[in-house]
């Protein structure tokens, strides 16, 4: 039973990992985009004279024509990055084993309602 818990548990956190990434390609190809071409201008500018005063600036005095969208897409996209190499150089910590044990089970229960039910059976 543990060696079926220990190989869903896996597979669950596989599948997070998947859909993390996913939200972040989808943030990018639908956020991302419109603040680069809302900033295009800017961008333009930086790829002639690139600094990192005018990164700066392009993105605050463009808060709210993009920049705002470009911080939250490179700050989900480092925050996804440093999620998963800390799940690859580290072990699972018991509190995070047991609530993914704990989501196993409320899938489990579920059967074939939930989603990822047909993902870790």
């Amino acid at each position: 039973m543990t060696f079926e818990l220990d190989q869903q548990v896996a597979k669950l956190r596989r599948i997070d990992m998947y859909l993390r990434w996913l939200l972040v390609l989808l943030l990018w190809l639908t956020v991302g985009a419109w603040s680069c071409w809302q900033m295009r201008s800017s961008l333009q500018q930086l790829s002639e004279y690139f600094s990192m005063t005018g990164l700066r600036y392009s993105l605050f005095f463009n808060l709210w024509g993009g920049g705002a969208g470009l911080i939250f897409c490179i700050s989900l996209t480092l925050s996804s990055l440093l999620w998963q190499i800390g799940h690859s150089l580290w072990k699972v910590s018991p509190r995070e084993r047991q609530l993914l044990e704990a989501r196993v089970r409320h899938i489990q229960n579920q059967g074939s309602k939930h989603p990822y039910w047909r993902w870790i059976k």
